[in-house]
Parts: structure tokens; C-alpha cells; sequence
């Protein structure tokens, strides 16, 4: 299932999950994701609007669950302020690249949020943060997996969720000149 974050959906399902959504971000709000940890921040920049519940629960993990130099800001948010727009596209899919045999149904792989996100000079983000299971889509600890930034001739692989900022410094200063 992919979203955009900035381009709601108008659609009657939509608006009946809304409701949903409004309670999602309430409980965001309250600090009720994380585990009930008192000191988490909000995740108040993205709207789950009408995703999954794994997918929403996906986007509200702590960047500091996943890499500890990282503030207790959302993983949403905080890859939202880091790429400095909105535009996202988020994804909840399995980490592993399809192989050619297939598995067999009763295998548990590993679940993946994906956040691919541009801006507007043209710098191109692709994230993607184990966060469980196919049995269980949002458990355990989550894991950064996979990370690059493109634009302007570069591209900058990233090998640790901490080092994105550093990597889209990088490829922006080409975009500039």
C-alpha cells in the first residue's frame, strides 16, 4: 500500500478513516506510541490519514529506537525535517529483494518501512528500517537496513540512519551550483 502524505484522498472510505487517523494522532499526541515512554515527542507532522494501522504504527517509532544519536522525535517526522518537504511516499514491504524462487507461504520475512521522498531542487531520499515481521508487522527492535540520496549527478549511499543529514549536505551542494 503506498501513500502520499501530501495529497489526501477525498474518497467516502477515506473520510470514514479519518476518524481513525483523528484518534491515531491523538494518541500520537498524548504519547502513546513508543511504548508509553512519558518523554517521547509527538508525531505531529504527518497525517496517517488512510493507511494500514501497521504502516501508521510503522512511521511513529522513535528515530532513537534506531539509531541512538537520533532525538526521540518519530521516525515521520524526523525524515520529513531532515529531507526538509512532506512529499513522501511510505511503504510497509518485505527488507529482502524478491528472489527468483519463490518462499515457501508459511515463512515469516522481515518487514521494511520504505520512505522514498524528493524536494523540489531535485535531491531524491530512499530509507528503509526493519520494523518486524509478516506475522507481526510492528515488534521488536527496528533496524536501519538501507539508506541513499540522489540528485544533481551524486548519489550518496548511507550506511547509518545518522548519517542522512551529512549525505544530504552532500548532494544538495551539487544542486546549488
Amino acid at each position: 500500500m503506498r501513500m502520499r502524505c501530501n495529497k489526501p484522498s477525498r474518497s467516502r472510505q477515506a473520510i470514514r478513516k479519518f476518524g481513525l487517523a483523528v484518534l491515531i494522532a491523538a494518541g500520537c499526541a498524548a504519547g502513546a506510541y513508543g511504548q508509553g515512554k512519558p518523554n517521547a515527542a509527538p508525531c505531529g507532522a504527518i497525517n496517517p490519514g488512510p493507511r494500514s494501522a501497521n504502516l501508521a504504527d510503522a512511521m511513529k517509532i522513535p528515530a532513537r529506537e534506531i539509531d541512538a544519536a537520533l532525538p526521540e522525535q518519530c521516525i515521520a517526522d524526523w525524515l520529513v525535517a531532515t529531507l526538509g518537504t512532506n512529499s513522501f511516499d511510505w511503504s510497509l514491504s518485505d527488507c529482502e529483494k524478491p528472489a527468483k524462487e519463490k518462499a515457501p507461504a508459511n515463512s515469516d520475512k522481515s518487514r521494511c518501512l520504505v520512505a522514498d521522498g524528493s524536494t523540489a531542487k531535485g535531491v531524491s531520499l530512499h530509507v528503509k528500517i526493519q520494523v518486524g515481521s509478516r506475522a507481526k508487522p510492528v515488534s521488536g527492535k527496528p533496524a536501519f537496513r538501507e539508506g541513499s540520496v540522489t540528485g544533481c549527478g551524486r548519489k550518496q549511499q548511507v550506511p547509518a540512519l545518522g548519517e542522512l543529514k551529512a549525505a544530504m549536505q552532500y548532494v544538495s551542494a551539487a544542486c546549488k551550483k
